[in-house]
């Protein structure tokens, strides 16, 4: 159940984490794809392929594409062309680019950035909406429209399986959008009140819809080990967190793991217990190798193995 970040780094890197994550048991790995801000990561499709071509096992995983930065036939292709190398192990995470992942470091919401890319930030929620209405043919082979609207078609020529669609954001139109198109939920730094009232609505939309509640999955930052999580060091993190990600001053110390395996643990149970299938932990370069061994005890732990 504990998910492991995808560390960004050189392609040596990328390939001991990749390695060592599915080598230590655990389920999947994931990379951020921020395009825009003061830091921009590598891009999503290229490191999950460097992972893909040293693994057999894990899911890999988008920590998200926001479709409305791209041409479709551009998403298109990176995704079909990751799932195809991978063997059909992607798990798609999209967003329209005004939830806690955009936050971080304030990138998505300069609008002027927006701009550079040819983007209108004002038409993030109907572009969005427009590709995940083309999801399922797109990646099917069949003919698309393309923007702007009766311009033209666009087909993959090399069709693959759809991944499962995670949709993040953590606004109330979220979770129409995840019942109408999505597999999951995809919530980042979210306290667990939070996450617990957005498993109800979604509940509550799929019986309305007549289909199956749709999945949750849940992404927080992580530092495991003993000896950490004191209360100076919690309140430094609780900060760093309300500035990067917007997270309210008081639900911040709520979204960060710190302490040993036992205390990621007892997370793990209790967001299982109200609905969460999975959690992707995110963990700073520096650390991820000794993480990702305390990360899978803590979910050896949950388990009760």
């Amino acid at each position: 159940m504990p998910v492991p970040g995808a560390s960004g780094g050189s392609v040596r890197e990328i390939a001991d984490a990749a390695r060592r994550i599915e080598r230590v048991g655990l389920e999947s790995a994931w990379q951020g794809d921020l395009l825009l801000g003061r830091y921009p990561t590598l891009a999503a499709g290229s490191v999950l392929a460097a992972a893909a071509a040293v693994t057999e096992r894990i899911g890999l995983g988008y920590a998200v594409k926001v479709p409305a930065l791209h041409p479709l036939p551009w998403l298109a292709q990176d995704l079909a062309t990751t799932q195809y190398l991978s063997g059909g192990r992607v798990l798609y995470g999209v967003t329209p680019g005004d939830g806690p992942f955009e936050r971080w470091r304030g990138g998505l919401r300069d609008q002027a950035a927006w701009h550079a890319v040819g983007a209108d930030y004002a038409d993030r929620e109907r572009a969005t909406d427009a590709f995940l209405e083309r999801f399922a043919d797109l990646v099917a082979g069949k003919p698309v429209p393309v923007d702007p609207p009766g311009t033209g078609e666009f087909a993959l020529t090399f069709p693959v399986p759809a991944p499962p669609l995670l949709i993040g954001g953590d606004d109330a139109a979220v979770f129409e959008r995840v019942v109408r198109y999505g597999d999951a939920w995809f919530p980042a730094v979210t306290a667990p009140s939070r996450i617990e009232a957005g498993v109800t609505r979604l509940r509550e939309l799929a019986d309305a819809a007549g289909r199956p509640a749709p999945g949750v999955t849940v992404a927080l930052p992580v530092h495991l080990g003993e000896g950490t999580g004191g209360a100076d060091e919690r309140a430094r993190a609780s900060a760093t967190i309300a500035e990067l990600y917007g997270v309210p001053a008081d639900e911040a110390s709520d979204v960060m793991v710190f302490g040993p395996p036992r205390v990621a643990a007892e997370l793990l149970a209790h967001y299982a217990e109200i609905g969460v299938d999975r959690v992707v932990f995110s963990v700073s370069n520096d650390r991820w190798d000794d993480q990702l061994e305390l990360i899978a005890e803590a979910g050896r732990l949950a388990a009760g193995a």
